[in-house]
């Protein structure tokens, strides 16, 4: 095997493996195809030119897989995919002030689900007529944990 193939299959590995890592993770066959490509690069290079130069080219894969981490921690690329946002447990406390009966106005159309103000706050509710056009008045007919259920009120 030539150097020019053993090169282009440890470039071929080492990009497929950087693609797995920052591009489409999760995926793992493009990560063990690249792998596939870097071993049978190695393999090849101390099969075709012996131990030493083996070696030197093993080196070089391992100094580059280290420097490409370092370069990838110190420029700050992986903080893409850390989450930063705070989850917060707190319960939502407007809920506790809805009641039955309680009469709103739809914001959106509900398809039954939808937007509607309720006590001068905005809520996710659910129709149990169907569809429900926007601006049209609604009362509460059931609540159930966070769910508001709703019914168009008959004019």
């Amino acid at each position: 095997m030539t150097i020019t193939t053993i090169i282009l299959l440890i470039v071929l590995g080492l990009g497929l493996i950087l693609l797995e890592l920052l591009v489409i993770p999760g995926t793992t066959f493009v990560g063990v195809i690249g792998v596939v490509f870097l071993l049978s690069g190695i393999i090849s290079s101390y099969k075709s030119f012996g131990i030493l130069t083996g070696n030197i080219i093993f080196g070089g894969i391992v100094l580059m897989i280290v420097l490409l981490i370092l370069y990838s921690i110190k420029g700050k690329k992986w903080e893409k995919f850390i989450l930063k946002d705070i989850i917060n447990n707190e319960k939502d406390n407007r809920y506790e002030d809805l009641k039955i009966d309680d009469k709103g106005v739809t914001i959106s159309r509900l398809n039954p689900v939808g937007k509607a103000l309720i006590n001068n706050d905005i809520f996710e509710v659910q129709s149990i007529d169907g569809f429900i056009d926007q601006e049209t008045e609604i009362i509460i007919y059931k609540l159930k944990d966070n769910k508001i259920i709703v019914k168009q009120i008959k004019t």
